[in-house]
């Protein structure tokens, strides 16, 4: 058995893999700056305050990036606390295949922007933080929806509909994939590749609240800062989204190596 088959088997087989721990890595191997930012966007929430008064391990301890792996006795980083705070060249380590990628098409060049891990040494945490700052600023040339009586602006609505796309892809990828994560934005398109199927059948996607989040400790850090509260909901928010903003609405397709979601801001 090839080392991708192993990887693919043991990522098919177990829903909860991002919370097995790492004995081998340790704080040393997390990214100090990642640490910081993301400490203070979840004590800016008033039921976290009381984590102030740990020490950075003990947060780290508290939020389940570290712990203590129950078949040694050990402490160590788990799975998904080393992807989304690790840094980079130690994620790679563990995930030589780790690539995520955005790239912004419009443009004459191969791109207008590139956000990557690859050229950027970038985390998971990072990479969301970019391009989340960076899809928020995509739509912004807005205009309002006739006949809606909240008088609801489509660039707020195509926001929100790109946000809910990055934190499907953020928690459902297959980190153990060699295939990697993409982004593409073009000019009345955006793309959202992840790799692996999805855990919910196709159709089930934008109709219903079930959550079958692959990456059970990424979705749980993002929950800390606000993003993912009502996993499960994501499909649903797309779709209706949609539908308000009289746009195309979103598809999605989905195979043994990756899922695609497309999204379109042309006019239904």
């Amino acid at each position: 058995m090839t080392i991708e088959q192993l990887i693919e088997q043991v990522s098919k087989s177990n829903d909860n893999t991002d919370m097995d721990v790492l004995t081998h890595y340790s704080i040393d191997d997390l990214d100090k700056s990642s640490i910081d930012d993301f400490r203070r966007r979840v004590e800016g929430n008033p039921k976290f305050e009381h984590y102030e008064k740990l020490s950075s391990a003990e947060f780290l301890e508290e939020v389940g990036v570290i712990a203590i792996n129950r078949n040694t006795g050990t402490k160590g980083v788990t799975i998904g606390g080393l992807l989304f705070l690790g840094k980079h060249l130690a994620i790679l380590q563990t995930f030589p295949h780790f690539q995520m990628d955005l790239f912004d098409r419009r443009s004459q060049e191969r791109w207008r922007t590139r956000i990557s891990t690859f050229t950027d040494h970038l985390n998971v945490y990072q990479f969301f933080i970019l391009s989340y700052n960076y899809l928020k600023s995509v739509p912004d040339n807005g205009f309002i929806v006739d006949e809606y009586p909240l008088q609801v602006e489509v660039d707020e609505l195509l926001k929100l509909i790109l946000r809910e796309a990055l934190l499907n892809l953020i928690m459902h990828t297959d980190y153990f994939s060699p295939e990697h994560e993409m982004i593409n934005i073009s000019w009345h398109d955006f793309e959202f590749i992840n790799a692996g199927m999805m855990k919910i059948p196709v159709e089930n996607f934008f109709t219903t609240e079930e959550s079958k989040a692959g990456n059970v400790m990424i979705a749980r850090l993002l929950k800390l800062i606000g993003f993912g509260e009502c996993a499960g909901t994501g499909g649903e928010e797309i779709f209706n989204a949609a539908k308000i903003s009289k746009i195309q609405l979103p598809s999605i397709e989905t195979d043994a190596k990756r899922t695609i979601l497309r999204i379109s801001n042309k006019k239904s």
